[in-house]
Protein backbone atom coordinates (compact mmCIF):
# COMPACT_ATOMS: atom_id res chain seq x y z
CA UNK A 1 0.00 0.00 0.00
CA UNK A 2 0.82 3.28 -0.25
CA UNK A 3 2.38 5.11 1.91
CA UNK A 4 0.39 8.39 3.91
CA UNK A 5 1.63 11.79 2.25
CA UNK A 6 3.69 13.76 4.48
CA UNK A 7 3.08 16.47 6.04
CA UNK A 8 3.72 20.05 7.40
CA UNK A 9 3.79 20.87 11.10
CA UNK A 10 0.10 21.72 12.09
CA UNK A 11 1.10 25.48 12.85
CA UNK A 12 2.40 25.39 9.25
CA UNK A 13 -0.76 24.53 7.39
CA UNK A 14 -3.76 26.41 7.21
CA UNK A 15 -6.61 26.47 10.12
CA UNK A 16 -10.13 24.75 9.90
CA UNK A 17 -12.41 27.34 8.71
CA UNK A 18 -15.32 28.40 10.60
CA UNK A 19 -18.40 25.94 10.43
CA UNK A 20 -20.38 28.11 8.82
CA UNK A 21 -18.61 29.11 6.30
CA UNK A 22 -17.92 25.72 5.35
CA UNK A 23 -21.56 24.90 4.77
CA UNK A 24 -21.89 28.09 2.94
CA UNK A 25 -19.42 27.13 0.85
CA UNK A 26 -20.85 23.18 0.57
CA UNK A 27 -24.76 24.96 -0.60
CA UNK A 28 -22.53 26.60 -3.40
CA UNK A 29 -20.50 23.76 -4.66
CA UNK A 30 -23.53 22.21 -4.77
CA UNK A 31 -24.95 24.41 -6.58
CA UNK A 32 -22.03 24.97 -9.11
CA UNK A 33 -21.60 21.10 -9.80
CA UNK A 34 -25.43 20.12 -9.75
CA UNK A 35 -25.30 18.85 -12.97
CA UNK A 36 -22.26 16.23 -11.69
CA UNK A 37 -24.62 15.90 -8.10
CA UNK A 38 -27.54 14.89 -10.80
CA UNK A 39 -25.83 12.28 -11.92
CA UNK A 40 -24.07 11.05 -9.25
CA UNK A 41 -25.90 7.98 -8.68
CA UNK A 42 -24.93 6.45 -12.08
CA UNK A 43 -21.40 8.18 -12.09
CA UNK A 44 -20.25 9.03 -8.37
CA UNK A 45 -16.63 8.81 -9.38
CA UNK A 46 -17.38 11.48 -11.78
CA UNK A 47 -18.02 14.22 -9.62
CA UNK A 48 -15.55 12.76 -6.65
CA UNK A 49 -12.63 13.22 -8.97
CA UNK A 50 -14.16 16.73 -10.27
CA UNK A 51 -14.37 18.00 -6.39
CA UNK A 52 -10.48 16.57 -5.82
CA UNK A 53 -9.82 18.38 -9.26
CA UNK A 54 -10.71 21.55 -8.08
CA UNK A 55 -9.68 21.91 -4.61
CA UNK A 56 -6.23 21.02 -6.12
CA UNK A 57 -6.46 24.06 -8.27
CA UNK A 58 -8.61 26.42 -6.08
CA UNK A 59 -6.55 28.89 -3.85
CA UNK A 60 -9.51 30.07 -1.43
CA UNK A 61 -9.14 27.87 1.11
CA UNK A 62 -12.64 27.43 3.11
CA UNK A 63 -13.51 26.49 -0.42
CA UNK A 64 -10.93 24.18 -0.31
CA UNK A 65 -12.38 22.22 2.44
CA UNK A 66 -15.62 22.02 1.78
CA UNK A 67 -14.37 20.42 -1.79
CA UNK A 68 -12.78 18.00 0.43
CA UNK A 69 -15.30 17.58 2.75
CA UNK A 70 -17.85 17.17 -0.23
CA UNK A 71 -15.48 14.25 -2.11
CA UNK A 72 -15.33 12.05 1.39
CA UNK A 73 -18.88 12.07 1.76
CA UNK A 74 -19.80 11.34 -1.82
CA UNK A 75 -16.96 8.51 -1.80
CA UNK A 76 -18.09 6.95 1.42
CA UNK A 77 -21.87 6.83 0.19
CA UNK A 78 -20.74 5.46 -3.14
CA UNK A 79 -18.46 2.66 -1.50
CA UNK A 80 -15.48 4.36 -3.11
CA UNK A 81 -13.17 4.01 -0.57
CA UNK A 82 -10.09 4.82 -1.40
CA UNK A 83 -10.99 7.89 -3.14
CA UNK A 84 -12.24 8.62 0.04
CA UNK A 85 -8.94 8.27 2.34
CA UNK A 86 -7.06 10.24 -0.69
CA UNK A 87 -9.56 13.07 -0.14
CA UNK A 88 -9.02 12.84 4.10
CA UNK A 89 -5.11 12.73 3.07
CA UNK A 90 -5.02 15.98 1.33
CA UNK A 91 -7.38 17.39 3.47
CA UNK A 92 -4.59 16.29 6.29
CA UNK A 93 -1.93 17.92 4.45
CA UNK A 94 -3.57 21.22 3.65
CA UNK A 95 -5.33 22.23 6.92
CA UNK A 96 -3.86 21.66 10.71
CA UNK A 97 -5.35 18.09 11.37
CA UNK A 98 -3.97 15.11 12.82
CA UNK A 99 -3.81 12.37 9.36
CA UNK A 100 -4.18 9.83 11.32
CA UNK A 101 -7.10 10.85 12.87
CA UNK A 102 -8.65 12.02 9.31
CA UNK A 103 -7.95 8.63 8.24
CA UNK A 104 -9.55 6.40 11.23
CA UNK A 105 -13.01 8.88 10.92
CA UNK A 106 -13.24 8.03 7.14
CA UNK A 107 -12.89 4.44 7.93
CA UNK A 108 -15.37 4.52 10.56
CA UNK A 109 -17.65 6.27 8.91
CA UNK A 110 -17.46 3.58 5.51
CA UNK A 111 -17.88 1.16 8.05
CA UNK A 112 -21.73 2.40 8.32
CA UNK A 113 -22.05 2.44 4.66
CA UNK A 114 -24.37 0.16 2.78
CA UNK A 115 -22.12 0.14 -0.34
CA UNK A 116 -18.93 -0.78 1.98
CA UNK A 117 -16.38 -3.40 0.66
CA UNK A 118 -15.88 -5.45 3.97
CA UNK A 119 -12.57 -6.96 2.69
CA UNK A 120 -10.80 -3.60 1.31
CA UNK A 121 -11.85 -1.50 4.73
CA UNK A 122 -10.52 -4.45 7.18
CA UNK A 123 -6.89 -4.41 5.07
CA UNK A 124 -6.62 -0.19 5.27
CA UNK A 125 -7.80 -0.43 9.14
CA UNK A 126 -4.71 -2.83 9.45
CA UNK A 127 -2.89 -0.68 7.64
CA UNK A 128 -4.01 2.56 9.74
CA UNK A 129 -3.55 0.36 12.90
CA UNK A 130 0.18 -0.14 11.70
CA UNK A 131 1.20 2.97 10.80
CA UNK A 132 -0.47 4.41 14.40
CA UNK A 133 1.38 2.14 15.83
CA UNK A 134 4.81 3.22 14.70
CA UNK A 135 3.83 6.91 15.46
CA UNK A 136 2.86 5.92 18.74
CA UNK A 137 -0.65 7.01 18.49
CA UNK A 138 -2.36 3.63 20.40
CA UNK A 139 -5.90 5.37 20.44
CA UNK A 140 -6.21 5.83 16.70
CA UNK A 141 -4.16 1.98 16.68
CA UNK A 142 -7.00 0.75 19.16
CA UNK A 143 -10.32 2.27 17.03
CA UNK A 144 -8.71 1.02 13.57
CA UNK A 145 -8.21 -2.48 15.53
CA UNK A 146 -11.52 -2.56 16.97
CA UNK A 147 -13.37 -1.70 13.65
CA UNK A 148 -10.99 -4.46 11.73
CA UNK A 149 -12.32 -7.07 13.99
CA UNK A 150 -15.62 -6.07 13.25
CA UNK A 151 -15.16 -6.18 9.24
CA UNK A 152 -13.19 -9.01 9.53
CA UNK A 153 -16.30 -10.85 11.57
CA UNK A 154 -18.82 -9.68 8.64
CA UNK A 155 -16.92 -11.25 6.22
CA UNK A 156 -15.99 -14.50 8.17
CA UNK A 157 -11.98 -13.65 7.27
CA UNK A 158 -10.59 -15.26 10.57
CA UNK A 159 -6.93 -14.19 9.64
CA UNK A 160 -7.73 -10.55 9.27
CA UNK A 161 -9.39 -10.89 12.91
CA UNK A 162 -6.77 -13.01 14.03
CA UNK A 163 -4.45 -10.15 12.96
CA UNK A 164 -6.67 -7.19 14.50
CA UNK A 165 -7.07 -8.51 17.99
CA UNK A 166 -3.27 -9.28 18.23
CA UNK A 167 -3.00 -5.60 16.90
CA UNK A 168 -5.10 -4.34 19.40
CA UNK A 169 -3.27 -6.54 22.33
CA UNK A 170 -0.02 -5.04 20.81
CA UNK A 171 -1.18 -1.65 21.17
CA UNK A 172 -2.85 -1.44 24.53
CA UNK A 173 0.08 -3.15 26.03
CA UNK A 174 2.25 -0.40 24.44
CA UNK A 175 -0.27 2.55 25.39
CA UNK A 176 1.65 5.17 27.77
CA UNK A 177 -0.11 6.74 31.03
CA UNK A 178 -1.12 10.36 29.99
CA UNK A 179 -0.29 10.35 26.85
CA UNK A 180 -1.34 13.49 24.68
CA UNK A 181 -3.44 13.89 21.50
CA UNK A 182 -1.44 14.67 18.84
CA UNK A 183 -1.77 18.07 16.96
CA UNK A 184 -5.23 18.28 15.16
CA UNK A 185 -6.75 15.07 16.40
CA UNK A 186 -9.11 17.18 19.05
CA UNK A 187 -10.20 19.27 15.86
CA UNK A 188 -10.44 15.79 13.77
CA UNK A 189 -12.88 14.56 16.58
CA UNK A 190 -14.81 17.69 16.56
CA UNK A 191 -15.25 18.10 12.88
CA UNK A 192 -16.99 14.24 13.00
CA UNK A 193 -19.17 14.98 16.01
CA UNK A 194 -23.20 15.17 15.18
CA UNK A 195 -24.94 18.82 16.01
CA UNK A 196 -28.35 18.65 14.44
CA UNK A 197 -30.15 17.72 11.88
CA UNK A 198 -31.13 19.57 8.19
CA UNK A 199 -33.27 18.14 5.39
CA UNK A 200 -31.78 15.53 3.60
CA UNK A 201 -29.49 14.37 5.98
CA UNK A 202 -27.61 15.16 9.12
CA UNK A 203 -24.37 17.52 9.42
CA UNK A 204 -21.88 18.30 12.21
CA UNK A 205 -19.40 21.19 13.07
CA UNK A 206 -18.22 20.84 9.68
CA UNK A 207 -20.54 18.88 8.03
CA UNK A 208 -18.03 16.26 6.69
CA UNK A 209 -19.62 12.70 5.97
CA UNK A 210 -23.05 13.01 6.77
CA UNK A 211 -25.05 12.36 3.55
CA UNK A 212 -29.10 11.79 3.55
CA UNK A 213 -30.34 8.80 5.91
CA UNK A 214 -30.71 5.01 4.91
CA UNK A 215 -33.84 4.10 4.23
CA UNK A 216 -35.23 1.98 7.43
CA UNK A 217 -32.71 4.31 9.36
Amino acid sequence: AASPPLVAPAAERAPIPAAAEIESARELIRQAFEDYYADVAKSPRRLIDKLLEVADSGTDSTRRYALLIEAERVAVDAGELDAAVQAASVRATKFALDPAESRLQVLLAAGKSSRRDDERLADMCLELVDDALAAGQIEVADKAATEAVATAKRVERRERQAAAEERKRTGRSAAPAGKDDPPGATDEREAHRPSGDRVGGSHDRSGILRGPPRAGA
